[in-house]
């Protein structure tokens, strides 16, 4: 099991109750839906990951960060709301701590490059709301069928500027920072979708368009090629592609 430094993560992180550190588990979002609020639960290894629409993704056996925390009670509107304000301590964490120049794909990914290194998952659980993180961190080998669209933060055999423990303590002080400040700006300064001709399945039609814009609550904002501007949440699209 990789070395998470429980104490400094909560030594950066005091609004943290506490943090529960698994060998393995089939998945921490499920641990963190039956656990207590302000808890984050954290392992490098998972055997049942789910995503956005329950999609399974990747979990290697080495190499990863999987940690889900409980939050309590919703500050926000919508889930969308949270994933947006993690996307955008993800990249500002990588960003305060290495030289990587990581970019968001709306609504819930993180990329070096035009590879995936980072996926982030907001649903409401019975005692609150429910955040996952899933980051390849130094993940060295990808099955061929990801191998062109997923990557690590260190990858290449590069060997790590920063310890596990260093992003996480991160991502969650940035995430508590970023709460009461403008987050949004931060995290469309960072997404290369934005301008970009998108094509999505929204009701059963099949639509392309541009996207233009966000709304405060993070809904993208298209432009579609039938004339009529659209409003996008996480829950109703999936975006199949995008180009110049």
């Amino acid at each position: 099991m990789t070395f998470f430094d429980k104490a400094q993560i909560l030594e950066h992180n005091q609004w943290l109750e506490d943090l529960v550190l698994l060998d393995t588990t089939p998945s921490t979002q499920l641990e963190a839906r039956g656990g207590l609020a302000n808890t984050l639960y954290l392992t490098d290894h998972q055997t049942a990951t789910y995503g956005r629409f329950g999609r399974k993704y990747y979990a290697a056996n080495t190499g990863g960060i999987y940690m889900s925390a409980n939050l309590g009670q919703s500050n926000y509107e919508k889930p969308v709301q949270y994933t947006i304000l993690a996307a955008s301590a993800v990249v500002s964490a990588i960003e305060k701590l290495t030289t990587k120049k990581p970019t968001i794909k709306w609504v819930n990914d993180v990329y070096l490059g035009k590879k995936k290194i980072v996926g982030i998952l907001a649903e409401s659980g019975p005692s609150g709301m429910i955040l996952g993180m899933g980051i390849n961190f130094d993940i060295q080998y990808f099955p061929e069928e990801l191998s062109d669209r997923a990557t690590s933060l260190y990858p290449n055999q590069e060997y790590p500027s920063i310890t596990e423990s260093d992003l996480i303590s991160k991502i969650w002080s940035e995430f508590r920072r970023l709460e009461n400040l403008n987050y949004l700006e931060i995290y469309k300064s960072h997404c290369f979708v934005l301008g970009m001709t998108v094509s999505f399945k929204q009701n059963n039609h099949d639509l392309q368009g541009v996207a233009i814009d966000l709304t405060p609550q993070g809904e993208l904002i298209v432009n579609c090629n039938d004339g009529i501007q659209r409003i996008l949440n996480s829950g109703e699209i999936s975006l199949k592609k995008w180009t110049e």
